[in-house]
């Protein structure tokens, strides 16, 4: 090296440079979301966020909480990770009340259904409302993993541009393509996703916004 190569060192010139330091703030953050899920703490990462959903009392009203994960465009993929093993439900699209939701042992039943949601909250003048219709069905039976104290399920869900929709969860894979006025919809507005869950106990998730 030239004489003065060792006041100019740092770990981007000898260790691997841009390359390295992206590789450890990686590994930095995969461990950190890895906490704060088990953790279950609220929090916001590059392309993740983990969070929870609150116990529910008797009265099944679904009450769907906010995933933060910047600007969201298709095509997308989404993956899910929850200690909800029945009746938990995630929903991409369009201010949180309306778009593709997703059902995962809904009333106790192995079945996950993807079905699309129309609704609104109401107004002072409007009651609130909503419409739905099954898109399809499959059998939920997601792989569970132990971390911590905790049994988690992963399922992820893609979007394509031309309409194709795919769930997959562990080995197994579903999917369908889009009617041309949902993917209208879901093309003209900035998306959401959003999670919930029925459950006597806190629900914890993490939830992560990968390539297609």
């Amino acid at each position: 090296p030239s004489p003065d190569a060792f006041l100019r060192s740092s770990s981007r010139t000898w260790w691997g440079g841009e390359a390295r330091l992206q590789r450890v703030a990686d590994e930095t953050e995969r461990i950190a979301i890895k906490l704060a899920k088990q953790l279950g703490l609220t929090s916001i990462f590059s392309r993740c966020m983990t969070l929870v959903t609150p116990a529910t009392d008797t009265v099944r009203i679904l009450h769907y909480s906010d995933v933060h994960l910047s600007t969201l465009n298709l095509p997308l993929t989404i993956d899910v990770e929850t200690t909800a093993d029945r009746d938990a439900f995630v929903l991409l699209g369009v201010g949180g009340h309306s778009g593709l939701e997703l059902a995962m042992g809904e009333d106790g039943a192995d079945v996950a259904c993807l079905r699309w949601i129309r609704s609104s909250p109401g107004t002072a003048s409007q009651e609130p409302w909503m419409a739905r219709g099954d898109l399809m069905c499959f059998p939920f039976a997601s792989p569970k993993t132990k971390e911590g104290e905790d049994m988690w399920s992963a399922i992820s869900l893609s979007v394509a541009q031309d309409g194709r929709i795919e769930v997959r969860q562990g080995a197994m894979e579903w999917g369908s393509y889009l009617a041309p006025d949902i993917m209208e919809i879901l093309n003209a507005h900035n998306l959401t996703f959003s999670v919930a869950s029925f459950s006597s106990v806190d629900r914890k998730w993490a939830v992560c916004k990968n390539a297609p």
